[in-house]
């Protein structure tokens, strides 16, 4: 069995009692008398299994559109059968191998995060994810025949984008106008938090809701506070009532207020969703975070906002944060593709940040390498000033892989990720001087955890 196809097979297993079905989407095409796969996606459910009743798929000559619904026992028998490159699917043989690639099938997997609008399935849920991207365009010679086809068959599809969107329900990076072909296995874990008050109040208390697949006494939930004079209060909130059959109530008492806190999830020892909340800023504490709040923007949206917005919006978001931190960012994303996204100066002093924002991996398309021989270029014309390079990512820490932490060591290069947004913006909050954020910011390191207290 491929390695990341094991991998998901053993992580899925101790999770395996929440899911009762296997939801199995398949189109192939038909390629020197044999069916190939176009698009695979396979989804884990708390639901019983059931047949598919959709009665409106395209019969096309050259094309096989599948739906079915297996129990879940079946599902080390379809990941070997994934492993393997041959599937089984209503009635027939689906080649699941890539033509002229070594090797001929690539699976990688990943745990991603709930509520991440642009991960590669977004989800209200913790997802385990196997996947496999061929790089090869989804339809052969015959595409102009398909097409037409389908949009003219007694139950019409816009295309083979119309099916990968809306019968397969592809991820967005996947589902486009010139598809690939694509093979997804995602297994989200039915349980979240659905609401929180965390600061500005007693008690601190969540809600949870979980499907009844799930086992309630394997769910935890821990808090971690922060309160005046640099205290910090961790606590295990516990399961206090019922609210219904899916919705659960945790909370906790706390001796005072907390300005910043997080609450974190967990099931069966997996991390499977946290929630940050912030204290609004007080009137004249810091005219820029006042500023930001004039605008309508409360500070739990700005920070989900900086976890969320795309490509130069998400340059712009850490442009905002620098400013509320209180230095002199100014945003090159948008004019120079050689210089930096982001360019931050203290008001004072003879420092400055040179940032590198991305939303996934931190060396894709060796951001690593081209970030230091661009600090090394603006150490070089700023003479004087220590140039300190950053590379900022959505991605949390523990998504980061460490051949890339280790590449970004090498480099002197300081990697910053969606896990260090909440203690900055609550040091805007708390009106954390320039150099108090530098050194924070620098304490992170390639792959350490700051040593820098917080104010």
């Amino acid at each position: 069995m491929d390695a990341n196809v094991e991998r998901f097979r053993t992580e899925v297993k101790r999770f395996l009692d929440g899911w009762r079905s296997i939801d199995l989407r398949v189109i192939a095409f038909r390629f020197q008398d044999k069916w190939v796969y176009g698009a695979i996606r396979v989804v884990l459910s708390p639901d019983p299994p059931e047949m598919p009743n959709l009665t409106d798929l395209p019969i096309v000559n050259g094309l096989l559109v599948c739906h079915e619904c297996w129990s879940i026992d079946r599902l080390d028998a379809l990941l070997q059968s994934l492993s393997s490159g041959e599937l089984q699917v209503g009635g027939e043989t689906v080649i699941v191998v890539n033509e002229n690639t070594s090797p001929p099938m690539s699976y990688t997997y990943q745990r991603l995060r709930p509520g991440d609008r642009y991960t590669a399935t977004p989800s209200e849920y913790c997802t385990l994810y196997l996947q496999m991207w061929s790089g090869q365009g989804m339809i052969g010679a015959d595409a102009e025949f398909i097409e037409m086809q389908l949009r003219t068959g007694e139950h019409p599809w816009d295309g083979v984008l119309d099916l990968l969107q809306n019968f397969i329900h592809a991820s967005p990076l996947y589902a486009s106008a010139n598809p690939q072909r694509i093979v997804e296995v995602v297994a989200p874990i039915p349980v979240r938090i659905v609401q929180a008050i965390l600061v500005e109040g007693s008690p601190a208390a969540v809600t949870v809701e979980a499907a009844p697949s799930v086992a309630i006494n394997d769910v935890g939930l821990s808090l971690v506070g922060f309160v005046k004079n640099d205290r910090q209060i961790r606590v295990h909130l516990t399961y206090k009532s019922k609210a219904d059959s899916t919705h659960y109530d945790f909370q906790v008492g706390v001796p005072e207020s907390f300005s910043r806190a997080v609450a974190i999830l967990t099931y069966r020892g997996l991390d499977v969703a946290r929630i940050e909340q912030i204290s609004k800023a007080q009137k004249g504490s810091n005219p820029r975070l006042v500023l930001l709040q004039s605008r309508g923007e409360d500070l739990d949206t700005f920070l989900a906002s900086l976890r969320e917005e795309k490509d130069k919006h998400f340059e712009e978001r850490m442009s905002i944060l620098f400013h509320i931190l209180g230095l002199a960012p100014a945003h090159y994303g948008y004019l120079y593709q050689d210089n930096p996204d982001v360019f931050v100066f203290p008001d004072t002093n003879d420092w400055a940040l040179d940032v590198e924002c991305t939303e996934r991996e931190i060396d894709l398309h060796d951001k690593v390498s081209k970030l230091a021989t661009r600090t090394k270029v603006l150490r070089l014309a700023l003479r004087g000033f220590k140039v300190h390079p950053l590379l900022v990512t959505k991605f949390g820490r523990v998504l980061i892989n460490q051949t890339e932490l280790d590449k970004a060591g090498t480099e002197g290069i300081t990697v910053v990720t969606a896990d260090e947004f909440g203690a900055l913006i609550q040091m805007a909050v708390d009106g954390a001087k320039p150099m108090e954020v530098r050194d924070y910011i620098l304490g992170l390191g390639p792959g350490e955890p700051s040593t820098v207290a917080l104010r």
